[in-house]
């Protein structure tokens, strides 16, 4: 019997990280991201102050104002959630 390595799900274009964050729409939203998220998301300057979910803004940058109003407005807007797996 051939047996082949175990693969890791694709994280559907979101950058490589441990936690299995992804764009796939697999698990639910990220309301308590992983204390290094930022070490693999290139997260907004005021980050943690968010009160709402993990979402990746237009520029690339990563809010975690999901699901509020004016989420990621200094970064042209709200591109996608993140999944947590």
């Amino acid at each position: 019997m051939h047996t082949t390595a175990a693969t890791k799900p694709s994280l559907c274009g979101a950058p490589p990280n441990p936690f299995g964050y992804n764009f796939c729409g697999r698990g639910g939203y990220v309301s308590s991201p992983a204390g290094t998220v930022c070490s693999y998301f290139d997260c907004i300057a005021n980050f943690y102050n968010g009160n709402g979910y993990m979402v990746e803004c237009t520029d690339g940058t990563y809010s975690m104002s999901g699901g509020i109003q004016g989420a990621c407005s200094h970064h042209h807007g709200v591109a996608r959630p993140v999944y947590s797996g």
